[in-house]
């Protein structure tokens, strides 16, 4: 009797050893799973399913870096207020060496009208009416576009979209592509033709994909790169009817952005340098350009 209680005890301290081990083999077991699932989800993102896919998220291809000439890095520029003598008005000169007939009416390519979105009336002080047209530019014969594929500088060296060569491409398309977009606020462009020639006029598209208006535009030539000293800078054009920009107060009008572009007029100014001024448009703080041509011949 004795016998068989001591095999029952065994057999029980047998089974419950038994469980012991087998249930801590269990425990020790689920706590690696759970130890190697945490250290998965250190090392990949919560709802990441790229694993599934073999993927790797983090691998990602480096946007190429458009390489641009030394002329145009420069950090981003706003316009200090300008000391100095400033002139009260813009110069708008009347065409110089018109032949007895009466000269030639300037024409170049018009590009395709294209407006899109719908039309909304613009509220902005000093705008022309819309429905005014331009007077033709009555220029001296042998003049060419001085301006075409030459070097454009900008006070936005690094445009928002679109490269500053576009502005002298000889492209007027208003399409993507065709423009370039400075930033916010008063920004220039200046194109550089090489050496002083006498200049008759200066036909300027910004954007004409959609009606709007161009604010405070002037125009300014010189043979100053820096356009530093304003006696050696002639304005030809200046729609800044309240002197925000610090050039002096102009007499022309703001005007509605079309597929003609606008003509101003040189008068036959011996310059190397025009320079061009917005400060935002009527529908947004960009300031954009999609052709210049400066026109004009070697001095007579």
């Amino acid at each position: 009797m004795k016998l068989a209680l001591s095999v029952i005890a065994i057999m029980v301290i047998a089974i419950g050893t038994l469980t012991w081990v087998f249930k801590s083999g269990l425990t020790r077991f689920d706590q690696e799973v759970v130890s190697q699932q945490e250290e998965g989800r250190m090392k990949v993102p919560f709802n990441d399913d790229s694993e599934r896919r073999g993927v790797d998220r983090f691998q990602r291809t480096a946007k190429p870096r458009v390489v641009r000439s030394l002329t145009q890095v420069a950090t981003r520029e706003v316009l200090p207020p300008i000391e100095g003598e400033v002139r009260e008005f813009a110069e708008v000169l009347e065409p110089i060496n018109v032949p007895a007939d009466g000269g030639l009416k300037l024409t170049t390519d018009i590009p395709e009208a294209l407006f899109e979105g719908t039309k909304v009336p613009l509220k902005m002080p000093n705008l022309e009416p819309i429905e005014q047209k331009q007077s033709p530019l009555v220029v001296p014969p042998g003049l060419t576009n001085l301006a075409l594929e030459k070097e454009v500088t900008a006070s936005d060296a690094l445009p928002v979209i679109g490269d500053l060569e576009y502005v002298t491409d000889g492209d007027k398309d208003a399409q993507d592509g065709s423009y370039v977009e400075l930033g916010p606020q008063v920004q220039w462009v200046q194109i550089d033709l090489e050496r002083a020639y006498e200049l008759h006029g200066v036909w300027v598209w910004h954007f004409h994909k959609n009606p709007r208006a161009y604010v405070d535009v002037i125009a300014q030539v010189s043979n100053d790169e820096t356009f530093a000293d304003p006696k050696r800078i002639t304005t030809i054009y200046n729609a800044d009817h309240d002197n925000s920009l610090g050039l002096g107060t102009g007499k022309d009008k703001a005007y509605v952005e079309t597929n003609r572009g606008r003509i101003m007029n040189a008068g036959g100014i011996q310059a190397r340098y025009v320079r061009l001024y917005s400060n935002g448009n009527s529908s947004n703080e960009m300031n954009h350009y999609i052709e210049v041509e400066v026109w004009g011949r070697a001095s007579q």
